[in-house]
């Protein structure tokens, strides 16, 4: 029922070949041994022989090159292992056979009475043979195939025939091979939960809703005189209005540029993180990669969030100044029930859309396991998150501008370089450089932040204030912390799509990033006026009517509209 593809064959024997020579260049003749004597029969020998005699007829350039190459294939050197190894690319990498999952979930027969249906799974092979075993350890110590599989069958089931099959198969059972793990796709989703069809209905809901709002709204701008008090309340949730606002200035447009790129930034980082969750066909020299300065950019990537958190913590500290400078008492308890329905109502959509709506990504070989784990964990810690109990529950100005600006800049160019030794290992360890880098590298980086706020809001800025300012950055802020709660589950519902091998680069991860990054902006346009923005006008209303519109302070940066009502009332 099971055969192994020729392809499969090719990559044992390349892997045994350039372990051969892997010991040889390193004169490591204990790891081969005597058991040298045992390796030769499995070598392809025959094709050798066979296109020696095919070629010693002609006296083209070619014949010569070619027996040239099988000549240095069999003294072991690297260039010519290297021509072989292109086919299947074992030595790069290339340890997996993603199959056809496609063709195999089509599968849909009868024979004997019995209804067949495929099922896609990947089975690990593990070899104990000395010789083989340095040349595999180089690539995660596994190789993996994948083999289609009646659906009735489960993974352990899939395992016990794997390795039967291979024990009967000489020139692989001699080697040592033994199926170590078998991971089966998920069959895909059908009918609808409870869950799923509450989801959909609360969603279409949502959307009819506002569709509702933004009609009235339209009404009441084209009759404003015969609006009444509920339709004008309605018209607070209109889309028209809400998109309009987007693009209104803020009193400190220069934080709002630096949460955009910040959030880009991290956008980026976890786009280079996907690519560590598939299948690629240079695993080898990702390694390389990360090891390389062309990597920084990714190395460094960590420094946004802290640049986040500064900005969140200026923005409070100078919401609350400002409303102390006024006059107005704080209403903590209004403080802090805004901050929690500020955040909140996006958390929880993003939630409901992963508990009930991921569910449909979960099959494939590709991501299919982790986005089931997304699933459950969700399923079970959602009340974690709505309490923001994370860190408590299952926790295991210079006397000159100038020179603060350079001073920034050092600093940042440091925290950038020395994050490219930290993680670069073909640098040894070193206790005491690892210690000053832990102790000093996130205390500089938000030094540095905190100047650039400072000189962007007290005009030391120059051109770095013009440009953070640009509007194009002001609607982007305002959808920011959607973009951050949906970015993810975009890139894993797009890596469950896969059906080939993929190839890591510099060009290969800003292609994924920029197109992930435009498909998060819009959904996360989506999320912001569907539900945060509903969530705030909800709050106004409540908070007006139940604590009273004169003792509230805001969180966040104010617009000029704000600030010239409370400088207006501050007169009074």
């Amino acid at each position: 029922m099971f055969f192994f593809r020729n392809e499969h064959l090719a990559v044992l024997i390349c892997a045994l070949t350039e372990s051969l020579v892997f010991a040889s260049l390193k004169n490591d003749t204990i790891k081969i041994g005597t058991s040298s004597t045992n390796i030769v029969p499995y070598l392809p020998m025959r094709w050798k022989e066979e296109i020696k005699l095919a070629v010693q007829s002609s006296e083209s350039t070619c014949a010569v090159e070619i027996l040239a190459v099988i000549q240095a294939v069999e003294s072991g050197q690297t260039w010519a292992v290297q021509m072989l190894d292109a086919s299947s690319g074992f030595v790069r990498g290339n340890i997996l056979d993603l199959g056809t999952y496609d063709e195999c979930i089509e599968v849909n027969g009868q024979s004997d009475n019995v209804s067949i249906r495929g099922k896609l799974c990947m089975v690990s092979f593990m070899s104990t043979f000395r010789t083989l075993t340095p040349a595999i350890s180089r690539v995660n110590d596994r190789i993996f195939s994948s083999v289609c599989f009646p659906s009735s069958c489960n993974e352990t089931q899939v395992e016990q025939i794997m390795n039967a099959a291979l024990r009967n198969i000489p020139v692989l059972s001699d080697l040592g091979f033994s199926v170590t793990e078998a991971l089966c796709a998920r069959e895909e989703v059908e009918g609808f939960s409870v869950g799923t069809l509450s989801t959909i209905i609360f969603v279409v809901a949502v959307g009819v809703f506002l569709i509702f709002c933004t009609v009235c709204d339209f009404v009441r701008r084209r009759r404003p005189a015969e609006a009444s008090s509920l339709m004008i309340k309605f018209s607070k949730f209109s889309l028209y209005t809400n998109i309009l606002e987007m693009f209104v200035t803020k009193e400190l447009p220069a934080i709002e540029g630096m949460r955009v790129l910040s959030m880009c930034w991290i956008v980026m980082h976890h786009q280079s993180f996907m690519f560590l969750l598939i299948p690629t066909v240079n695993r080898a020299d990702v390694d390389k990669w990360y090891n390389s300065w062309t990597s920084l950019y990714i190395e460094a990537a960590p420094f946004a969030v802290d640049t986040f958190f500064l900005v969140s913590g200026f923005l409070t500290a100078y919401s609350f100044f400002l409303a102390r400078k006024s006059g107005k008492p704080i209403n903590w308890r209004r403080f802090y029930l805004h901050r929690y329905l500020r955040l909140t109502p996006s958390l929880a959509f993003v939630m409901l859309i992963s508990s009930f709506l991921a569910r449909w990504n979960e099959n494939g070989l590709i991501g299919g396991s982790f986005v089931a784990r997304s699933v459950e964990n969700c399923h079970e810690n959602w009340w974690v998150n709505l309490l923001y109990l994370q860190n408590f529950v299952n926790k295991e100005r210079m006397v000159n501008a100038a020179i603060s600006w350079i001073i920034a800049c050092v600093l940042m160019l440091l925290c950038v370089g020395s994050t490219h030794y930290i993680y670069n290992t073909d640098i040894g360890y070193n206790l005491a450089l690892e210690t000053v880098y832990a102790l000093t590298l996130r205390p500089f980086w938000s030094i540095a932040v905190v100047w650039i706020v400072y000189a962007c809001t007290q005009g030391y800025g120059g051109p770095v204030t013009g440009f953070l300012s640009s509007p194009f950055f002001q609607p982007l802020s305002r959808i920011s912390y959607s973009i951050y709660l949906i970015h993810v589950g975009i890139q894993v519902m797009r890596l469950t799509h896969e059906r080939t091998l993929a190839f890591v680069a510099n060009s290969t991860i800003i292609e994924a990033y920029l197109t992930n990054m435009v498909m998060s902006i819009g959904v996360g346009f989506f999320v912001y006026l569907c539900f945060e923005v509903p969530a705030a006008v909800l709050e106004n209303i409540f908070t007006n009517r139940v604590l009273g519109s004169n003792q509230a302070i805001p969180t966040e940066g104010f617009d000029k509209k704000t600030r010239i009502s409370n400088e207006a009332a501050k007169d009074k």
